[in-house]
């Protein structure tokens, strides 16, 4: 038997690194022993080169409809029937493994039908990609399969076997010439449920292989997720619950996602220790604090610094430090008396924040929010450090600002 784990990527690069790292890292610690590959609509090289590396198969699109979420459908009917895989799964990237073991395929047993897990929604997605005058019909379809069903049917995972793919890429190819449908956002869902209306050919799968936050999942201290007593095998963190911490790999593992996601990023991969002279750029004057630099790092990406002037950001003659990906700023009181540091950081326009900001200070960890003014007082000789993780040093940044603050 051989097996697919299959996914699809475009070029967007916050779902490679917050959605479809955590799901590779996270797959790798299960006992899945099969192949796992990708469909590309649009992937940089270096994304590419990046799976390839991990030897993860990357498979050209079908490219027969221009709705990504639909023609993912159709790749994977042509990739399971040109390749011979037995049995394809198809996940949305956005979903991560949390149990050790992964007995998805072992649940396949009707060589003639989908499987899919029940959408604990309704959603209005559903009708919206039906054109008007078809609406009514294809609504009171839904809705029967629905009250027979208890639910419809969520597309987050789709498994069978070649043939079960390709009757149904021949039904959506069918369906689109009958001009009952726009191609936009839930169309596929809506064929896919149309299709078990039609032919009764889309089985249950069980919700942990596909288990949304919202479907009374039980948090075990241990990270483990149980639903129904059962240990959830396919968490599926959608766009709800991406920054939701007690069901965010990146969160839960952030030691794994760190470490070893820095195997999957693009780039910066080397952690360089910064010169003094190149960040103590504007000498003090008598009335700004001054602290002592000790270390700076950075894997590269952005590091800059500068005075705010305006006072429109923060407050002028504030020191700004810009930082991106792995960075320590580690500054020290050499005075002989106690400071008092004001200091936060903001965002950048253009960048999203970096994933994990903190401040170590006295063997503790703290994370500040991001707008926010703080203040320390240091004692003499103490020192603390800025820090910021992230995979992405080229899509996410920060700016530290420190009030009358000059290094030395």
């Amino acid at each position: 038997m051989k097996n697919l784990i299959l996914t699809a990527l475009n070029d967007d690069s916050a779902l490679y690194y917050d959605n479809f790292i955590p799901f590779c890292l996270s797959l790798k610690q299960t006992d899945y022993q099969d192949e796992v590959g990708v469909i590309d609509y649009g992937m940089s090289e270096l994304k590419k080169d990046s799976l390839h590396r991990q030897g993860i198969k990357i498979f050209p699109a079908s490219n027969r409809v221009s709705e990504l979420l639909l023609d993912r459908h159709l790749s994977a009917a042509d990739i399971a029937k040109k390749y011979d895989y037995n049995c394809v799964a198809l996940y949305d990237a956005d979903i991560w493994f949390p149990s050790p073991h992964l007995s998805l395929f072992k649940t396949i047993e009707n060589s003639t039908a989908l499987f899919a897990a029940q959408d604990v929604w309704f959603c209005s997605f559903i009708s919206a990609c039906v054109k008007e005058q078809s609406k009514q019909e294809i609504t009171n379809k839904i809705n029967i399969l629905s009250k027979k069903n208890s639910g419809v049917w969520q597309c987050g995972v789709i498994v069978g076997n070649k043939d079960a793919w390709q009757h149904y890429q021949d039904f959506v190819l069918q369906s689109l010439t009958m001009g009952k449908f726009k191609l936009e956002y839930g169309i596929d869902t809506t064929l896919l449920n149309l299709y078990s209306f039609e032919t009764n050919q889309v089985q249950k799968l069980p919700m942990k292989y596909n288990c949304l936050p919202v479907a009374a999942v039980e948090i075990k201290g241990d990270k483990r997720f149980l639903i129904q007593n059962e240990l959830v095998e396919g968490l599926h963190i959608s766009r709800n619950h991406r920054d939701e911490k007690l069901v965010n790999y990146r969160f839960l593992y952030p030691q794994q996602y760190y470490t070893q996601g820095r195997d999957y990023a693009l780039s910066g991969n080397q952690d360089y220790q910064l010169t003094k002279e190149s960040l103590l750029v504007f000498p003090p004057q008598p009335d700004h604090l001054t602290l002592e630099l000790l270390y700076a790092f950075a894997n590269g990406g952005h590091f800059f610094t500068k005075i705010e002037e305006s006072g429109e950001m923060f407050k002028a003659d504030s020191l700004w430090l810009e930082v991106s990906g792995f960075s320590q700023i580690t500054l020290r009181n050499p005075h002989q008396n106690t400071v008092r540091l004001f200091y936060g950081y903001q965002s950048i326009i253009g960048y999203a924040p970096c994933s994990e900001v903190k401040i170590c200070f006295a063997q503790n960890d703290f994370q500040p929010q991001m707008g926010s003014v703080y203040f320390i007082d240091l004692a003499p000789n103490e020192s603390l450090s800025f820090c910021t993780r992230e995979l992405d040093r080229d899509g996410k940044r920060i700016r530290w600002f420190f009030d009358n603050l000059r290094l030395i």
